[in-house]
């Protein structure tokens, strides 16, 4: 996702256990969130289908979907922040009853979000700086587009 010679905007870190989530997810459903995540590490628009903001006690987390072979995987991450996008869970996740989040869930993305927000907070000026290095690296790489088109 993010590696120091990135063009991509915002920095992805995953908080808690939402790393080894994500990686026990199939292959390509990992490589379809990472294509979503990209687009929103970038500031694109992605599919009302598969993106919802939370709202309520969850607002300031959005929610990522796919299905695939039947079953549906999700991943939210914290989007409030302006140089990095914090994961927060990932997986596999049953249908939920009435479209509401389980409590416990509720809980652990709770918990992970003040966790990402102290992070932000201890570490505001690293992630700047290095927001604004990616911003540099892809403002280089399209003047080198553009003269390479020329």
């Amino acid at each position: 996702m993010t590696s120091d010679g990135s063009v991509d905007v915002k920095e992805v870190v995953q908080i808690g256990q939402a790393q080894k989530a994500y990686q026990a997810m199939p292959e390509n459903v990992q490589e379809e969130f990472d294509k979503l995540i990209t687009a929103v590490q970038n500031g694109k628009s992605v599919r009302a289908n598969d993106k919802t903001d939370l709202k309520g006690s969850l607002e300031g987390i959005s929610e990522l979907r796919l299905d695939d072979d039947g079953n549906t995987y999700r991943t939210y991450y914290a989007a409030e922040f302006d140089e990095v996008l914090f994961i927060l869970a990932a997986g596999c996740k049953k249908s939920h009853q009435d479209g509401a989040i389980p409590r416990e869930e509720i809980a652990t993305l709770k918990l992970r979000l003040k966790k990402a927000a102290e992070l932000y907070r201890k570490n505001k000026d690293v992630f700047a700086s290095r927001y604004r290095s990616r911003e540099r690296n892809r403002e280089s790489e399209e003047k080198s587009k553009v003269r390479r088109l020329r």
